[in-house]
Formats: structure tokens, C-alpha cells, sequence
């Protein structure tokens, strides 16, 4: 019997945090014992020179600072390793929690959300409990940034399909993803931002190509050193050494602001850039099959070096600019000329490599954001692959459901559909699951046309161009009507099938706000729509509403468009009779006091109304 994904998670849950605690325990047993070596260090170098003893002087002068540099570096890396065990502990716990529904304490992905887009509000797919807190398990802003691109728009087949033989690879290597998933999220912050890093890639060098700066870094430095060393052991005027600082602070002066101006640029970017090392280092030691996963890695690959070796050393370089901030910088900087140094070493870097960063980082985003499908995936694993397929719209869903309802409240369905410009007509009492049934429908096909798993046993489908109308709402400041908000959304879907009388007809006596906004963000043009329409024209009486329905549904329907069309008017059922109309509903049972939802898609009209024993159990005497 196969291992649960929850029993999975709770044992790498237990395990991680058992190490956490372990190297925890170690970590501050070397902290003891760094302070309590150096008391010790310190004390004996005064008895042994109070005691003229000058070999062990010289002896622990010599020893001592290597032993203590390498409790340093041990020290370090134990403290990685149990951040690493608490990261991993962590990524375990939020699996747990998707697994349960429990998404509150992911982050919601707002900022992504835009309300013209042709199914972000009504599909949940930013926002609270949305279906990218279920998916994201990006260790990088940038992933983060393209999974969020990817749940906007369709993909081509071809992306599709590579995606899913990837994804389909990384699922069931755990400890693989959540090592890499581990590695980004050690360095991610808030802040971290790369744009300014590969804008100043970008400028022109200003420090290198001077002959002057780079044989003043090599010649004065020395001659400061010199006379240094000339004032402690052979008596030199100190002003000889202080004159030599004067000059080299001069010389460096000149460059302190091409330094000042770099950190500025890259200061934010020194943690992401060791996230993307690490991550980068974890893919150019693995192996992979899947093509696409092969094609990203050799990105990674560079003359003579790898990706994460030339990153690290950007790292360093742009850690040793972030130093300049230190006091103890500027003393340096005096002596030994560190900004020369640390620019010369930046500009050369940026020469070599500047064509290939901006490769890498969109190549590690793309693999972050494959390993967080994966991870959708493996924690899934009843969810399908959905088959895709050339030519007109097709789509054929067996045992049906909502990622985003609990597995054991989930009711499942079958649905079949073909051809441009079918149109399903759907109705239903209340509550009876019209709606989740349209937002199951698309939501599934956004994940499908991304390349992640769908919530049913089976999905074949054609690419299309999703577009809804379901949440429709009014606002003050624009002093729009909840009903014109919806003429305004349906002259979106009328833009998008390219009905252009009908947009003018729809929208002639709107008001001027409504007209400012009708670009429609992220839509595939290429593809056919499918639109799902739930209560269309509710805001108006019920004669208008439905003439202006029926005429709408026919049009798009004329127009090739296919979709859905939820409604309580049962009248719009008898247009099955024209070619290419469907009926199907969802019914309830009224069991003495009580109202037994079935969910179920059934072919017809609705048979069984609620809404009266629904108002009676609320208080409102029905006679």
C-alpha cells in the first residue's frame, strides 16, 4: 500500500525538526566555546609575556588565529545546516496545511491580481484562499513573479507538454525539491529586488579601462605598507606613512562615488544572488531526462566555470562593496585603496558575464517555479495530467472538482463539450452549485493551460481563451452600478470574440467611466473563447433581462464562442431547441424541514425550486 503524502510530510516534519534541535544544541555549544577559547588565548598570551616567554608567544600568536578563523567557519556552517533543518521542518508543516485547506498563512499573491483580467476575480486565483496560496512553493521573487505570469495565460501546447513531462520528473524526487525550495527560501526577502542589478550591468565601465587607477592600486598600497612597517621597526617618521594615506585617499576619493552610486544598485540583490546560487549549484550537480529540465541546466553552463561559481564571486565582490558602510572600511580604503580593488573586480565580471545573467535568472525562475508545480503535484497524487490536443474547442472531464474544497467534502462530475459555439445552458435552485460548478470548470483549465495536474481522474481538452462575468460589483468612485459593471465586463468577452456592433450596441448609454477601461490584460487573441456566465443580466427586471440574455447567447454562440450560462430563468432553457444549446441543471430534494443538496450535473432543466423553504427556515412566513 502506497505512503499517504500526509504520513510523508508528518515524518520529514518530525525528522527536520529533530535535527534543527540537535544542530541548535551544537551551535551553542560552540559558541561557548569560541568566547571561552579566546578568554583563554587572551590570558595565557599575557602570562606567557609577562613570563618572557617568547617562542610561546610567538607559538600562540601564529597558531592561535588559524584555530579560531576555523571555529569560525565551522561555526557558520552548523548554523546553515540547522537553518536548513528548520526551513525543511517548515516546508513540511505548510504541506500539511494545504493538505487540510488551511491556506490563510500563505501569502496571497495580490499584488498580482488585476481586476480586468478576464477570470482573475471570479476565478480565485489571487486573494485569500486562492489557488495560488495552494500551488506557490517559490523559494525566489522572480518564481514567484512567473508563476504568477503562468496562472495569468494560456501556454502553447508544445510549453504545455514539456512542462508536464518536468514536472511529471521532479514530483516524487522530495528531498530533492525541498532541498531547493530550502536553499532559495534561506536568502529570500521581502526587498530583494535584481532589476537594479542587471540595469547597472549595463552602464559603462568607469574604473577599469583607467590605465592610472589600476597602477595606483598596485603602487601605492606598497609604498604605504612600506613605510609602515619602516615606522614599527626601523623608527621611520610616522608622518611619512600618514602622508602616503593623505595621497591614497586623494586617489581613491575619485572613485568613491562610481562605488557608492554600485552598492547602492546591488545592495538589495546580495542575498538573492546566494538564493540563486545555491539553487543553481543543487541543478548543475543533478541529472535529469526531461528536456526541458536538460535545456535549463545547460544554461547553467559556462566556459571555463560554472553559473554558480561566477555568481558566487559576484556575491563576494558585491559583498565587499556592501563593507564600505563599516568604519573600519575607511581606514582600509586608505591603505590599501579597497574601492579601486573591489570596482576593478566588479567591472571585469560584469564584462565577461553581463550576457549571461539575466539567462540565468530567468532560468532558475523558470525551475522554481517547475519544482513548485512538482510539489502541487506530488502532494496531489489523484490529481491527472490533462492530455492537450490540436483543433476546434474540445474538452472532456471525468470525476470532476474544486482543488480548493476539502477532498472529503468534494462532490465530483462528468462533463463533455465540443465544437465553436456550444453553449451550456445550466440551471438549478439556490445553493445547488451552479457557480462552483462554472468556477470547478475553469479553474481547472487555467491549471491544465499551465502545466499542472487537474483536480479529476481524467481531463482532455483544446487550448481556449477562459473569460467570466460572475462577480460583478459596483463602485462609489466611479459612480457605476453593480449592473453596469456587468455591461462593462460583457463588452469585454464581446471585444474578445471580436463583436463590434454588439460592444457598440451593449455600451451606447453607459456612462463615460465605464468606457475608459476595456483592455482586457494577459488574453491569448489566438485562442478560442470559452466563457462562463453566471446569473447574466441580473441586475436588470426579468422580461429585460431575458430578451437581453437570449439575444446575447445567441450571438456569441453565432460567433463561435462556446461556454456556460448559469440562471434561475427557466425560460432560457426552451433556446435548446436552436442548434448548438444544451441544457443541464443542478436539483435539490426538500426532505420534510430539510434541503438535501445532490451536486450532481444532471442533462435537463431544473425540476426542484428551494428558495421558499429556504426563506421559511431564515424566519419569513411563506403562505
Amino acid at each position: 500500500m502506497q505512503t499517504k503524502p500526509s504520513e510523508i510530510f508528518k515524518e520529514q516534519e518530525t525528522r527536520f525538526t529533530g535535527e534543527a534541535q540537535q544542530l541548535d544544541k551544537k551551535y551553542r555549544q560552540l559558541s561557548l566555546f569560541r568566547i571561552l577559547s579566546f578568554a583563554i588565548a587572551l590570558v595565557l598570551l599575557f602570562y606567557l609575556a609577562n613570563e618572557r616567554l617568547d617562542w610561546a608567544v610567538v607559538a600562540l600568536v601564529v597558531l592561535f588565529p588559524p584555530f579560531f578563523f576555523w571555529l569560525i567557519i565551522r561555526h557558520k556552517k552548523i548554523k546553515f545546516a540547522r537553518d536548513m533543518s528548520r526551513l525543511q521542518a517548515t516546508i513540511n508543516t505548510e504541506e500539511l496545511l494545504r493538505l487540510q485547506n488551511k491556506l490563510k498563512e500563505f501569502p496571497d499573491g495580490y499584488q498580482y491580481f488585476k481586476p480586468l483580467h478576464s477570470y482573475h476575480l471570479d476565478l480565485d486565483i489571487f486573494g485569500p484562499h486562492s489557488l495560488f496560496q495552494l500551488i506557490n512553493r517559490t523559494a525566489s521573487l522572480s518564481g514567484e513573479k512567473l508563476l504568477a505570469r503562468w496562472l495569468s495565460k494560456a501556454a502553447p501546447i508544445e510549453a504545455i507538454k514539456a512542462r508536464q513531462e518536468a514536472v511529471q520528473e521532479l514530483s516524487p524526487k522530495l528531498s530533492w525539491r525541498q532541498t531547493f525550495e530550502a536553499a532559495g527560501r534561506h536568502f529570500k526577502e521581502p526587498d530583494s529586488n535584481t532589476l537594479p542589478l542587471l540595469e547597472w550591468l549595463k552602464t559603462p565601465q568607469k574604473v577599469r579601462n583607467n590605465t592610472f587607477y589600476r597602477v595606483a592600486f598596485y603602487i601605492f598600497p606598497t609604498i604605504s605598507i612600506l613605510l609602515l612597517l619602516g615606522f614599527i621597526f626601523f623608527d621611520l617618521n610616522i608622518y611619512f606613512f600618514i602622508g602616503s594615506f593623505v595621497l591614497n585617499f586623494l586617489i581613491v576619493s575619485r572613485i568613491m562615488p562610481i562605488a557608492s552610486e554600485t552598492q547602492q544598485a546591488t545592495t538589495h540583490s546580495v542575498k538573492v544572488l546566494k538564493g540563486y546560487q545555491a539553487m543553481i549549484k543543487q541543478v548543475e550537480d543533478s541529472t535529469f531526462s526531461a528536456p526541458l529540465l536538460q535545456q535549463l541546466q545547460k544554461t547553467f553552463r559556462h566556459e571555463g566555470s560554472s553559473a554558480s561559481a561566477k555568481i558566487k564571486e559576484l556575491s563576494q565582490i558585491l559583498d565587499g562593496l556592501d563593507a564600505r558602510t563599516n568604519q573600519l572600511y575607511f581606514l582600509l580604503n586608505g591603505i590599501f585603496m579597497l574601492d579601486i580593488y573591489w570596482m576593478v573586480r566588479a567591472e571585469r565580471w560584469k564584462e565577461e558575464m553581463q550576457s549571461d545573467i539575466g539567462t540565468w535568472f530567468a532560468a532558475i525562475s523558470e525551475l522554481d517555479v517547475l519544482n513548485s508545480i512538482a510539489g502541487f503535484s506530488y502532494a496531489q497524487p489523484q490529481y491527472s495530467f490533462p492530455e492537450l490536443q490540436e483543433g476546434p474547442q474540445y474538452l472532456d472531464i471525468k470525476d470532476l472538482g474544486h482543488p480548493l474544497l476539502p477532498a472529503e467534502n468534494r462532490v465530483t462530475n462528468d462533463f463533455k463539450m465540443e465544437g465553436a459555439g456550444e453553449v451550456i445552458l445550466i440551471t438549478g435552485s439556490n445553493m445547488a452549485g451552479k457557480s462552483t460548478f462554472l468556477r470547478t470548470v475553469g479553474v481547472n483549465i487555467v491549471l491544465a493551460l499551465m502545466g499542472a495536474p487537474a483536480c479529476a481522474s481524467h481531463m482532455r481538452l483544446s487550448p481556449m481563451q477562459v473569460f467570466t462575468s460572475m462577480r460583478s460589483t459596483d463602485s462609489l468612485e466611479e459612480s457605476v452600478s453593480s449592473f453596469y459593471a456587468e455591461l462593462q465586463r460583457l463588452r469585454q468577452l464581446l471585444k474578445l470574440v471580436n463583436a463590434e456592433t454588439a460592444q457598440q450596441q451593449l455600451t451606447e448609454d453607459m456612462p463615460d467611466t465605464a468606457h475608459d477601461q476595456l483592455s482586457t490584460p494577459d488574453v491569448a487573441d489566438e485562442l478560442p473563447v470559452l466563457f462562463m456566465l453566471d446569473e447574466v443580466l441580473k441586475g436588470t427586471n426579468s422580461e429585460d433581462r431575458h430578451r437581453g440574455a437570449e439575444a446575447l447567447i445567441k450571438q456569441l454562440s453565432r460567433l463561435g464562442a462556446s461556454g456556460f450560462v448559469s440562471t434561475h430563468d427557466l425560460n432560457l432553457g426552451q433556446m435548446a431547441e436552436h442548434g448548438g444549446l444544451r441544457n443541464f441543471s443542478f436539483n435539490s430534494d426538500v426532505v420534510g424541514d430539510s434541503i438535501r443538496f445532490r451536486y450532481k450535473l444532471e442533462p435537463g432543466i431544473c425540476k426542484s425550486f428551494n428558495a421558499s423553504k429556504l426563506m421559511q427556515k431564515m424566519g419569513i412566513d411563506i403562505q
